[in-house]
């Protein structure tokens, strides 16, 4: 009889277990690890690795070498969080790419077919991560996680007709951009735009790199004295009078900035000031005054030459007294028939039929009610506006100077500024006035012609400080670059009824955009300055041509004269009161998506055919209505304007690009990437991940 084995069965067992785990090893090879190498299981992956043909919403495709188990292939479909076992990313999966659904699989579950829910991103590397979370059907993961080395881009082909714009939201948005092209046979422009719309300058260099060129390898510093040229170094009342410019705004007007908050706090003496005004002030003809300008003791002795009321309001015209018709001492001197016509360009009886009419219906009254003690008590039923004609710099120039200026000083009561004027008052240069083109004055002259328009540039001011500063904006001042552009697109929106040409340059009987070699008005020096910064103020020729430019551009865009109204009537006084305004109007626009359109409108001027928000140029008349009025204005081209040697826009070079060194706040820079342009090519962008990119082909 057998009996069963009762000991030693314990060692036994341990002895087959060891002998079998032994066995196991001899069988690994020194790189053998519980999980499969993720890499020998990848068979293809579309678009491949290195691929820059890929579509915006190329579906993506890869295969296995071993059947997986289908349900740990996944995907983000809820958002751009980086989670699933398949992932594609631009940005080193800080973020990933939304997809439409999860990965959809073949019958052997070899191949799995991922679609995007959005657009994959122009010039950007997507990289695509297949996690250690995906196993295969013998129950075993990858190790390590597999991320395709260099990644797949989207090429950007030219749809074959027309011009082809590819705004920054389809570009990637990174510091390091490679941008495929394929142009086709006919020869192509590429032309970046490349926009900072923050609040700082950025004193990084764009570097560009294709096949045609080499980066540049130099250290370039943001020098923006440099870049304004040489317009910070010259004496800017002495560059007008010798090139023939005229100037709106002293920089003492300017630049007067009151602290309306700390002025509204005062003493007791003040509130009983406020309390108990002085009598407005009434004028007969021929009466005189001694206006005060810059000071209590310089002042102004002058005499009242015309009285104009339209039943609402009442004008005064004065003229200082050395400026006074013959022998007055002057180049040339104010007549009657001069005041008497300047007179009716600013005020007549009856509607729709002056400056003060077309310039208040879009941004209101000159002054009204208000709380603060410090300012000119509101007496509607003798409301006046005086306009004072004096040589604003005594320089006696025929040939250019100062124009003229508003200065809100004037609405402070004596009591807290001891040179006001207690009164709406603005002021003209009288010799430039007098002016005549020929051998007899006439409005439509040269000089008088500027003049007509600076009123309404100068009224707007006025305006300004009351409906923004003291109604809406709770004492806060708005910044001095807006200001200026609400004045000068007031210009451009009644120069057709003032028949004068204004900043566009163009003829106001001329809706097209003109003719070639235009170096008239404000947008030539635009050009040549295109990359400074609209916020970047310092009392220039070429910031007043910036704001002109953008302010041009916006109201051709987004509503005419009703945007400036929701523009003035908001309390904002920052570009925030541009994008309220936008919104107000049902425009979903940012600064940064403002700023990038407006650079494609500049390169795109020249085309006619843009849909709105691109646009400056449709062969005729911009028109928009308010309150019943009409008003139109003129297209633009910018490649139709010249500035010494250069015809239309700066653009720069790939080879030169860096020597700008930064960019300006709140700017466009504008390069042509290539010229007559065919086929495929790529180029690599080197940039601030600040500064966004946008792309035209035509």
């Amino acid at each position: 009889m057998i009996k069963p084995m009762t000991k030693n069965r314990f060692p036994i067992l341990l002895i087959l277990l060891l002998l079998l785990l032994l066995n196991i090893s001899a069988c690994k090879t020194e790189d053998d690890t519980d999980d499969v190498e993720m890499s020998s299981l990848i068979g293809s992956i579309t678009p491949a690795d290195k691929s820059s043909t890929a579509t915006l919403k190329n579906s993506i495709s890869i295969t296995f070498k071993e059947a997986m188990d289908a349900s740990t292939i996944t995907t983000n479909t809820a958002d751009t969080n980086c989670t699933g076992s398949i992932q594609v990313s631009a940005d080193n999966f800080a973020t990933c790419v939304q997809m439409a659904d999860q990965p959809t699989a073949d019958s052997a579950a070899l191949t799995f077919t991922l679609t995007p829910a959005a657009n994959f991103q122009y010039c950007a590397a997507h990289k695509i991560k297949i996690t250690s979370a995906a196993y295969y059907n013998f129950g075993l993961g990858f190790y390590p996680e597999y991320i395709s080395p260099n990644g797949f881009s989207t090429q950007i082909s030219y749809s074959g007709t027309g011009t082809d714009i590819i705004d920054s939201s389809a570009i990637y948005n990174g510091a390091n951009l490679s941008c495929s092209f394929d142009l086709g046979a006919s020869t192509k422009d590429i032309y970046f735009v490349m926009t900072n719309d923050t609040s700082s300058d950025i004193a990084s260099p764009t570097r560009i790199i294709s096949s045609v060129n080499t980066m540049l390898t130099n250290n370039y510093s943001f020098n923006k004295k440099t870049l304004y040229s040489d317009k910070e170094s010259i004496d800017l009342i002495e560059y007008a009078r010798d090139n023939g410019i005229g100037l709106r705004g002293i920089p003492a007007a300017t630049n007067f900035k009151p602290n309306l908050i700390q002025d509204q706090q005062t003493s007791f003496l003040g509130n009983l000031l406020f309390l108990t005004p002085s009598e407005p002030v009434y004028s007969s003809l021929e009466d005189t005054h001694t206006f005060k300008n810059s000071s209590t003791t310089d002042t102004i002795s002058a005499t009242l030459k015309k009285i104009i009321t339209d039943g609402t309001i009442t004008l005064n015209l004065w003229v200082s007294n050395d400026s006074w018709d013959t022998g007055c001492g002057k180049a040339y001197c104010l007549t009657q028939t001069m005041i008497d016509s300047y007179g009716n360009q600013f005020l007549q009886s009856g509607s729709n039929n002056d400056i003060y009419d077309w310039i208040s219906n879009v941004y209101g009254v000159p002054w009204g009610n208000h709380n603060y003690p410090t300012q000119l008590i509101d007496s509607s039923a003798a409301l006046q506006i005086d306009i004072l004609f004096f040589d604003i710099s005594n320089d006696n120039s025929t040939t250019g100077g100062y124009l003229g200026f508003s200065w809100s000083k004037d609405n402070y009561l004596s009591s807290s500024i001891n040179y006001s004027n207690e009164r709406l008052i603005f002021y003209m240069d009288s010799v430039l006035s007098a002016t005549p083109e020929g051998g007899t004055w006439e409005i439509s002259d040269e000089w008088p012609a500027e003049m007509v328009s600076t009123l309404a540039h100068e009224f707007q001011h006025m305006i300004h400080f009351y409906q923004k500063t003291i109604a809406q904006a709770d004492g806060k001042n708005t910044d001095t670059y807006l200001n200026e552009m609400m004045s000068m697109v007031a210009e451009d929106l009644i120069a057709t009824k003032l028949q004068v040409n204004g900043p566009r340059g163009v003829s106001y009987a001329d809706g097209t955009a003109g003719s070639a070699d235009n170096d008239n008005g404000r947008l030539p020096r635009y050009n040549y300055h295109n990359y400074i910064g609209i916020s970047d103020w310092s009392n220039s020729l070429s910031n007043y041509a910036i704001n002109y430019a953008f302010g041009a551009y916006l109201v051709r865009n987004f509503g005419g004269a009703t945007l400036l109204q929701k523009i003035m009537q908001n309390d904002k006084t920052d570009f925030q009161m541009v994008t309220t305004a936008l919104s107000e109007l049902g425009y979903n626009e940012s600064t940064g998506s403002i700023l990038q359109k407006w650079g494609i409108a500049v390169v795109q001027s020249d085309e006619t055919s843009d849909t709105a928000g691109y646009q400056y140029n449709i062969k005729n008349y911009y028109t928009s209505t308010l309150n019943s009025i009409d008003y139109k204005m003129g297209s633009i081209n910018m490649h139709n304007y010249k500035f010494r040697t250069l015809t239309g826009p700066q653009f720069f070079t790939p080879s030169d690009i860096s020597s700008q060194g930064g960019h300006f706040k709140m700017s466009n820079t504008f390069i042509l990437a290539g010229d007559d342009r065919t086929g495929a090519f790529t180029q690599t962008v080197s940039k601030s991940d600040k500064v966004t990119l946008s792309i035209v082909i035509k």
